[in-house]
């Protein structure tokens, strides 16, 4: 049996970013950056997306009124972060896919699409680090994530003549809380 086959494809990919971190009194600390990506794995209408994080620390134990409390806790810091990231879909997404079947019969299977966006992910974060009477160390943190325009193989209208296509079409919600203590 023969079975002929060739495939060639091209993708381009394009980012820069731009960060800022501070510190001020050894105690309160900021952090933020934005990135910009763009792809040719996207529609012309969705070549370019925007991301960006930022985070605070504060570290109480380092206050003066503070003092008063350093022969129980000697570290104890609030932390929060947020931040967005960006999935790309495969390459084939946004082309339509056919099928040679048997005596060369051709069945139309996966519709392309051409103005899919990249699936967004938002992590926020809240969190305390403790480290108490010179031993003990405790963290706690509570995560959430929220996925929106998940790229989902879909069924498209009936009329199309195709079985599937790749929509942005799902939101996933995710939250977490973690802890630990080591000694």
């Amino acid at each position: 049996s023969l079975n002929p086959g060739y495939g060639q494809n091209s993708q381009r990919a394009l980012s820069g970013s731009l960060a800022l971190n501070l510190g001020f009194k050894d105690r309160y600390f900021f952090d933020c950056s934005t990135r910009k990506d763009g792809t040719s794995l996207f529609g012309h209408d969705q070549r370019y997306h925007t991301y960006y994080r930022s985070s605070v620390a504060w570290l109480l134990s380092d206050e003066p009124w503070f003092a008063r409390l350093a022969d129980k806790i000697d570290q104890f810091k609030f932390r929060a972060a947020v931040g967005t990231a960006g999935n790309r879909p495969s390459f084939d997404a946004q082309y339509e896919a056919l099928r040679i079947g048997t005596g060369g019969s051709i069945t139309a299977t996966t519709l392309g699409n051409k103005d899919l966006r990249p699936e967004t992910n938002l992590e926020t974060e809240y969190g305390i680090d403790l480290e108490l009477f010179h031993k003990y160390g405790i963290q706690i943190t509570y995560a959430r994530d929220i996925t929106t325009d998940q790229i989902l193989q879909v069924p498209p209208s009936v009329s199309s003549g195709f079985s599937s296509q790749w929509k942005n079409a799902g939101t996933l919600d995710g939250r977490t809380w973690e802890a630990s203590l080591n000694n």
